[in-house]
């Protein structure tokens, strides 16, 4: 192969790994990848040339922050009090919109889904910029720190409790849609999201009344307590229990279909002896529009089959707790 074939080449397999396909994610890579290597360069770097880096003692911290310190507190009040007035005026101008959650009620130019969505994206981008302006007036006013006036207080607190009505409105959304569609993965996991950021935030507020509490010590303790528990209750098992327990009558075979697929915790739950009558019965359902005659245990059977299917698929799933309730179940 000569010289000029094996660039054409090259230049053929990148034309190939790069196209209109997949270009964004390609510069959503490079986006990410080129700070975190910087990162780790300058991590590595500073590790093996201690001579050169200074050590990341409390002192030098403060003295790094003093230098930042360059905003004028009377500045910081007087550009953050219209952001405070604009919030209360928002709120109460759209106080039916954002309460009718707590009542049940859901607006009328919004379905469930939208209405749950809807609040979630919009307390994302509320907590991100209310994030960054407790940030910049704590870290940037010139009077702050240990002595921090009470008017700096003041509005940190405000900005803190409006994140958390906005959060509380959110969760109610939430809770609204699961209580008339049920539990999903994505349900569970976005609650847990809007419980944990919402402590961000009440820590925040006892750091404006407690100088020396640890927040980034204190959240890193509630972040492992919070995912621990969301791995260890088994929520695909929360999640069957819910929707067996209280969607019952709005399920079809294919929802419980698609539960027992999502693990055998799930499956574990669907399987049990009391739910075995209502699974034969929405299979009834589902074959009667094709004019099928099913047995009487055949929608169960199926699911015992699909169960243990993805069971034999390796043999790693079958050490835990769910796994082994459902071989037995399974032969029985």
């Amino acid at each position: 192969m000569s010289a000029d074939e094996g660039v054409a080449s090259m230049l053929h397999s990148l034309a190939l790994a790069v196209n209109m396909d997949n270009v964004f994610s390609l510069i959503a890579q490079i986006a990410v990848s080129i700070p975190v290597a910087g990162y780790l360069f300058g991590l590595i770097y500073s590790h093996t040339h201690p001579e050169i880096t200074k050590p990341l003692i409390e002192e030098n911290c403060d003295q790094t922050t003093f230098k930042l310190r360059i905003v004028s507190n009377i500045a910081l009040y007087a550009s953050i009090t219209p952001i405070c007035i604009l919030y209360i005026l928002f709120f109460v101008s759209q106080a039916n919109y954002f309460l009718s959650a707590f009542s049940g009620d859901l607006p009328k130019q919004f379905s469930y889904a939208e209405y749950a969505r809807r609040g979630f994206f919009e307390l994302f981008a509320i907590e991100l910029i209310n994030a960054g302006v407790i940030f910049f007036i704590n870290f940037f006013a010139k009077n702050t720190g240990k002595n921090k006036p009470a008017p700096l207080k003041f509005y940190t607190v405000t900005v803190s409790v409006f994140t958390l009505l906005i959060t509380a409105t959110a969760v109610s959304k939430m809770v609204l849609y699961i209580q008339n569609y049920g539990l999903t993965q994505l349900r569970v996991y976005t609650t847990w999201f809007m419980l944990l950021t919402a402590l961000i935030f009440v820590f925040v507020i006892i750091k404006q009344f407690k100088i020396d509490f640890q927040i980034i010590r204190t959240f890193a303790v509630v972040f492992t307590i919070f995912f621990a528990a969301l791995c260890f209750s088994r929520p695909d098992a929360l999640i069957a229990r819910y929707n067996m327990e209280n969607c019952m009558d709005s399920l079809s075979y294919n929802d419980i279909y698609d539960m027992v697929s999502l693990s055998a915790d799930a499956a574990a739950v669907v399987l049990e002896p009391e739910y075995r009558t209502d699974i034969n019965e929405k299979y009834a359902i589902k074959n009667k529009a094709f004019n099928n005659a099913p047995g009487p245990n055949a929608g169960y059977e199926e699911l015992c089959r699909f169960s243990n299917a993805v069971l034999n698929h390796s043999d790693y799933n079958k050490f835990n707790y769910s796994s082994l309730k459902l071989i037995s179940m399974l032969d029985s």
